[in-house]
């Protein structure tokens, strides 16, 4: 049988309980055990001032008494009543709240980041953790030396957790105007984005949200993996894919890599060998990029056994080096079009296996927040392939190309 839902006075358990058998005979029916644990003020759960707050726990799901706690209302008005949810066969009444705070704190592992990403307190959300914790019966999370760990039980219904955000989510974004994000969004942008294609983005995206806020961070892409995972961003603009679990790419871009030089700089006749460009430092992405792995790689096995390379996260710092005479770089020429046209820089002719190809995604995790990093992913990949992104206000949900 279906656990009812009542709404009760807050007059006194002995008044509501002659009031219920007043105004409606079916009260009789139910024993006087459940006679007394209706009318007692333990049986409450939750108040509110609304009979509306049906509507959002077990809809329609009153059951065989629900007739009885309606017609005790009668005409006195709900101002004078309250909404109470009562778990008469031992089913707990769960806040939504608190499943969402139980969710964030799983996957922040902490409840300070928890807090920080409801905006809400670090004690109010202990609070929702204890009242969850009390209503299902089980301890959801142990103590750590940095943060909180789930325990065995609390595994066990995070993955029950995601799903009921994840419905929660599409009944939001099924009801509502297509055409409305709003809040703050953190998107994570490599440099080479940052110089080519992404102020047409931010452009269009807010054009399509205007109520949405976005913060950009610009990093390296490890970095930007790294504050993926710990959900700092919502969405990163990386080298990629990242290959791991939970982990969403969608193609953005390709661009080829190519060793530049100051124009007129004394590296001796053409083609070049690589012992000759590694007689000056070589400067490339960072050091704990893949292009610079793959250089370096490429120089050892040219008989360069210790290249000597400047790892920069800086694209401009790249460029301003170069231009300086300080050595040669292994970057992409796609964002050098004035410099190479000025005749400042030259692309060098080097005589080397080809340089692997810089290949950008859209990468976020996939839970039951990704909605928008969904759609702000394909106008991306509209953007970057040279396409208007506004596109995108008629058929915002619309699955981005893999």
């Amino acid at each position: 049988m279906t656990s009812p839902i009542w709404l009760c006075s807050s007059r006194s358990p002995a008044s509501w309980r002659s009031n219920l058998q007043q105004k409606d005979t079916r009260f009789h029916s139910v024993s006087p055990k459940l006679q007394n644990r209706i009318a007692s003020r333990d049986a409450v759960f939750s108040w509110a001032t609304d009979r509306s707050l049906l509507a959002s726990f077990r809809g329609g799901a009153i059951g065989a008494y629900g007739g009885i706690a309606r017609s005790a209302v009668g005409s006195r008005g709900r101002r004078e009543y309250h909404a109470v949810l009562l778990s008469f066969l031992g089913h707990a009444v769960i806040d939504l709240r608190n499943i969402e705070t139980f969710f964030w704190a799983a996957a922040l592992g902490s409840l300070r980041a928890a807090s920080e990403k409801l905006g809400t307190t670090q004690p109010a959300v202990s609070q929702r953790i204890a009242s969850l914790e009390g209503a299902l019966g089980v301890r959801l999370f142990e103590r750590a030396a940095r943060g909180v760990r789930l325990t065995a039980k609390g595994h066990e219904l995070l993955a029950h957790a995601e799903r009921m955000m994840q419905a929660r989510n599409d009944i939001i974004q099924a009801a509502r105007d297509q055409t409305t994000m709003s809040g703050s969004f953190h998107i994570g942008v490599a440099e080479t984005i940052v110089q080519t294609w992404l102020p047409r983005l931010i452009a269009g995206v807010h054009a399509a949200y205007p109520a949405l806020t976005l913060e950009i961070e610009v990093d390296s892409s490890e970095m930007l993996k790294a504050h993926l995972t710990s959900r700092r961003l919502n969405l990163a603009f990386m080298m990629g894919p990242v290959l791991e679990a939970r982990m969403e790419n969608r193609r953005l871009c390709t661009y080829p890599l190519s060793w530049v030089a100051k124009a007129g700089l004394d590296l001796g006749p053409r083609p070049l060998t690589l012992e000759r460009i590694a007689e000056l430092p070589v400067i490339t992405y960072a050091s704990n990029s893949a292009p610079y792995r793959q250089v370096r790689d490429m120089l050892r096995r040219e008989g360069v056994p210790s290249p000597r390379m400047y790892g920069c996260a800086s694209l401009s710092m790249i460029v301003r080096m170069v231009q300086d005479g300080i050595g040669t770089a292994v970057i992409t020429p796609i964002f050098l079009g004035a410099e190479l046209e000025r005749g400042e820089l030259e692309i060098l002719d080097v005589i080397a296996d080809p340089l692997p190809d810089l290949n950008f995604t859209a990468t976020w995790i996939d839970g039951p927040d990704s909605y928008a990093a969904r759609v702000i992913a394909r106008m991306a990949q509209l953007v970057a392939g040279g396409e208007p992104c506004l596109e995108t206000v008629q058929m915002p949900g619309i699955e981005a190309e893999t």
